[in-house]
């Protein structure tokens, strides 16, 4: 038997610490503070999780090195199980029976790596890195 939910809060942080927008002003979100700016507005606003990594009232914009950490992080985030997926993909789809001739032949995995499988996966891996980048 499916759970019944009575309540359900959906929170939505659209550009969380992304910085000032144009219409920053508008909506009351002026300069890159963001979760300050809602922990003003809210009396009792808490980030627990954050509070004990001591990350609650980080400012990750702030200066250059953290900007792009938190860029490479987001990233990461983002890329990283799209291009899994694609790997993933692309290997099972490369002919079992070309590494058992190479085995036979006396190709080593290196050999077995770079004149099979690099070749028989760039097709695929080629257009996949230019979308995510």
């Amino acid at each position: 038997m499916a759970k019944k939910f009575e309540r359900v809060f959906v929170i939505v942080l659209d550009s969380l610490g992304v910085g000032a927008m144009a219409d920053s002003e508008k909506f009351g979100d002026v300069g890159v503070d963001t979760l300050g700016h809602i922990s003003e507005s809210v009396e009792r606003f808490e980030i627990p999780n954050l509070q004990k990594l001591g990350l609650a009232t980080a400012r990750w914009l702030a200066n250059d090195v953290s900007a792009f950490l938190c860029c490479t992080v987001v990233n990461l985030w983002l890329a990283l199980p799209f291009m899994i997926m694609i790997m993933d993909g692309a290997l099972q789809a490369v002919d079992h029976s070309c590494y058992e001739s190479a085995i036979l032949d006396g190709a080593n995995w290196f050999q077995r790596a770079y004149f099979i499988t690099i070749p028989a996966i760039r097709p695929i891996i080629a257009p996949s890195v230019l979308i995510t980048v």
